[in-house]
């Protein structure tokens, strides 16, 4: 994607940003389920975090146990009718258009016996009976938390109510729920045991890691023009590191420290924009493309602030800004789309990767490079256009929708949003192919939606 901007001697490094576009990409979709081995996998991979002094004290209140051991001993105990009143501790109800914050909490749930936990564990005054029995819940409930549909809706019961047909699978054996499937089905299937798993996890993202370190080494060879422009592209690619970085002792879990990250994340957006866009041109399909990325990032703040739950002029202001975004992302892609000169960064990338080569590619490998990128475009059109209708429809033309269409709409937005992380890696995956470069063996282990309006910058 990036080719344009080096001679061929120095494009090593965007290789190896290609290939760890991909590893991001894959890596860190949802872990796939929480039935016995993905409660294990969560708990290894944290055993692995600990300080010493941490594991020491672990050690002393599990007499010894690891947090992988006892990460599923609070489902093991749930068919002891002495722990039916905990039942409820492994989820909570919310409403679709609802955060935590903003519903009546009337039970104990999953997010308050976490801060129960927490604020146990650290009291000198608990004995280490109590802690211990903290503990457990406390890995465990970590865990229930971060499966999507123990923070689902009441009235299917957490996806228990919806049948499903695993992988096109026949037979009544093969019929199970959507919370079962995701709890065991899926992860099952890969089967594999924890510690294959939390290794899986763990090296892959050390894989991104390694690539990362070998492109910044590979861009000291760069100079002028072509070093600014690497230099931009680092920063911007450390920065989704960063992000993603589960190893991390600095990431915040608070919601108000969650929003300062996106809105620094933002900042660091915008500095990317202006520094990298600079040397491409402006008719080219990848300008235009990121170009439309700016104008969302541009209303991402008011995305973030815009609040459901009220009609104040404030929220109507967002609203005229979120609209005018979109529409103005729409326009930029739909002119990429449609203008022939547009794809002449694209013939040029593709006879830059030519001159690589023993046998030449012909114009089918060019015709199918240039469709994946046009289907891509179109994907963010569709997307674009969505998230305007449905703002100005809400919040302009004061629409009352139905709960069912609310949900149609978002699941329209969410199978777009899974589609462009599909083909962003899709077209990774083919340029570096037609480089003769190997893709280290990534997995992905589910469809990693845009879970907040940054994250389509690590799709970009």
């Amino acid at each position: 994607m990036w080719l344009s901007l080096f001679t061929y001697k120095n494009v090593t490094m965007r290789k190896l940003l290609l290939i760890l576009s991909i590893i991001i990409l894959s890596s860190f979709g949802e872990i796939a389920a929480w039935g016995k081995i993905g409660h294990r996998t969560i708990g290894e991979i944290a055993q692995r975090q600990l300080s010493l002094t941490a594991e020491q004290r672990i050690n002393e209140i599990l007499n010894g146990q690891s947090l992988a051991v006892v990460s599923t001993w609070a489902d093991e105990m749930r068919s002891n009718p002495e722990f039916d009143n905990f039942s409820k501790w492994h989820y909570i109800n919310l409403p679709i258009d609802k955060e935590y914050d903003e519903i009546e909490v009337k039970q104990e749930n999953v997010i308050m016996i976490i801060d129960r936990a927490v604020a146990i564990l650290k009291s000198p005054s608990a004995d280490k009976k109590m802690k211990s029995f903290y503990l457990k819940y406390l890995v465990h409930m970590v865990g229930d938390l971060h499966q999507p549909l123990h923070t689902g809706r009441e009235e299917d019961w957490g996806g228990n109510k919806i049948k499903v047909n695993f992988k096109g699978r026949k037979g009544a054996d093969n019929i199970t729920n959507l919370h079962d499937l995701w709890d065991a089905g899926i992860i099952d299937d890969y089967k594999m045991s924890y510690t294959e798993y939390a290794d899986k996890l763990i090296n892959q993202f050390k894989l991104a890691i390694d690539t990362f370190e070998r492109a910044n080494n590979l861009s000291v060879c760069l100079r002028g023009d072509h070093k600014i422009a690497a230099n931009a592209l680092r920063q911007f690619v450390q920065m989704c590191l960063d992000d993603l970085n589960f190893y991390s002792e600095d990431k915040k879990k608070d919601s108000e420290a969650y929003e300062i990250n996106l809105l620094s994340q933002l900042d660091h957006e915008k500095e990317f924009q202006a520094n990298y866009l600079h040397f491409m041109n402006p008719n080219h399909a990848e300008y235009l493309t990121l170009k439309s990325y700016s104008h969302m990032n541009a209303i991402a703040e008011d995305m973030l602030l815009i609040d459901l739950s009220t009609n104040s002029i404030k929220n109507f202001e967002r609203a005229k800004n979120i609209v005018i975004g979109f529409n103005l992302a729409k326009t930029t892609i739909s002119y990429a789309i449609q203008n022939p000169a547009s794809f002449e960064g694209m013939i040029d990338e593709f006879e830059i990767i030519n001159t690589s080569r023993s046998d030449n590619l012909n114009q089918q490998d060019f015709t199918k490079l240039c469709d994946m990128h046009i289907e891509y475009m179109k994907l963010w059109r569709e997307y674009y256009s969505i998230n305007e209708q449905t703002f100005k429809d809400i919040y302009i033309d004061n629409l009352s929708l139905e709960e069912s269409e609310y949900d149609l709409i978002q699941h329209e937005a969410l199978s777009y949003q899974s589609k462009i992380n599909q083909y962003g890696i899709e077209i990774s995956k083919l340029t570096l192919e037609f480089m003769n470069i190997d893709v280290p063996h990534i997995e992905v282990f589910s469809n990693k939606l845009i879970d907040n309006p940054l994250s389509f910058m690590r799709t970009s």
